[in-house]
């Protein structure tokens, strides 16, 4: 008998921007509403909500791909996410946030969420947006699972690789039908991820020999953040963040704590002007900076104290004529290397390997796999081939 369950991909032959659409008879629940890059060919996707019904709309995490449209979606929907993703869209569109907050929900692990005959549980997974979830769907005649963003690097790794081998199949009944999987890094050149933890210990030895760091992450990794504040404090050093970006890394501690104690930063110290105090010359510092010239000139007002500069971000943002290269950040970095004394590359990826991938379809032993979020998704179901169940 032919399954009643609906599945509708929109725009996910590309990274970022993807919906999907999971229709069961009536019901129909809509899973991200984000923006594409600016670098798509494809574009956003400007669902019909007149002429196709969505009963609920619930998100993965808080990455403006998949979050950065909610304000666009009818008011009287019922929006489901993490409590963080909720304070990260207060954040970015207050207005937007409060016009909404009726219809948003915020949701933990393990609930139970009855749409119509859909029933939805969130997870927690492992990807740089903290509060990330993987989500379990059942219908009357399909177990479904969408991955959203994960990789098995990250410090949420064992509590994902829990959920994965345990918790996620025994909500599935020990039947996953379909899994709605990321494949973002389909093509990357096979090497060994450095996980968050591993970053943490490179950096824990940079800091033992440097006694003042500067470092760039987007403010929106607050595992990254946590990793190099845990490594600074292992020394005892000062955590600087910029004036400009402080509210934002500031506002994931709350949420952080109640996951992980690693992500608890709560001491970090507010600075646009750090004076050469008898505390900061003793105990160094480390420096979350942002873009800025203020940033810049912090730099060179330490220039006599040779410090380094860590970039944790994708190392093509540098690199002119790729496809990723950012000149106001290449600029930035180019200057801040003529007083720093040297510069380190770590950056650990928010997507699943293809070591990962499989990790994740060997536990869940799927009967059938849809890609979304990749540029190949035929490569995804080619790797996901062996791990089908028959």
């Amino acid at each position: 008998m032919a399954s009643k369950t609906i599945i509708n991909r929109y725009k996910c032959k590309q990274v970022g921007g993807n919906v999907t659409v999971i229709t069961y008879e009536n019901t129909s629940i809509m899973f991200d509403y984000g923006y594409a890059f600016s670098s798509s060919k494809i574009g956003s996707v400007d669902y019909d909500f007149k002429r196709n019904h969505i009963d609920a709309v619930f998100f993965t995490h808080f990455h403006y791909d998949h979050v950065g449209r909610f304000h666009l979606i009818p008011k009287g929907i019922p929006m489901y996410m993490a409590p963080v993703t909720k304070r990260h869209i207060q954040y970015k569109n207050p207005d937007g946030a409060a016009k909404y907050d009726e219809f948003i929900t915020t949701i933990n692990q393990g609930d139970k969420i009855k749409i119509g005959d859909i029933e939805v549980i969130p997870f927690l997974s492992d990807h740089s947006a903290l509060g990330s979830f993987m989500y379990v769907v059942k219908t009357p005649d399909m177990n479904i699972v969408h991955t959203g963003d994960f990789r098995l690097h990250g410090y949420m790794a064992k509590t994902l690789y829990k959920n994965l081998k345990h918790d996620i199949l025994m909500a599935c009944d020990g039947n996953v039908d379909t899994v709605i999987t990321e494949g973002t890094r389909i093509i990357d050149y096979p090497h060994p991820d450095i996980t968050t933890h591993g970053m943490q210990l490179k950096a824990e030895k940079i800091f033992k020999k440097n006694k003042f760091a500067f470092f760039y992450v987007t403010e929106i990794d607050p595992e990254s953040i946590s990793a190099f504040y845990n490594a600074a404090k292992k020394y005892g050093m000062n955590f600087f963040v910029d004036k400009k970006i402080f509210e934002p890394v500031s506002m994931y501690v709350p949420f952080g704590k109640e996951i992980d104690e690693r992500y608890n930063y709560e001491d970090i110290i507010c600075e646009d002007d750090i004076k050469l105090s008898e505390d900061v010359l003793r105990k160094g510092f480390v420096y979350l900076i942002s873009i800025n010239d203020n940033c810049l000139n912090e730099i060179y007002k330490f220039k006599k104290f040779k410090p380094v500069f860590i970039f944790s971000e994708r190392q093509d943002y540098l690199i002119p004529f790729m496809g990723n290269y950012k000149s106001n950040i290449a600029d930035f970095y180019n200057k801040a290397m003529k007083v720093c004394k040297k510069s380190y590359f770590m950056h650990t990826s928010g997507h699943a390997s293809r070591k990962e991938l499989r990790i994740m379809l060997k536990s869940l032993r799927p009967k059938k796999v849809v890609p979304i979020h990749t540029d190949y998704p035929l490569l995804v179901s080619l790797l996901s081939r062996p791990y089908l169940k028959k």
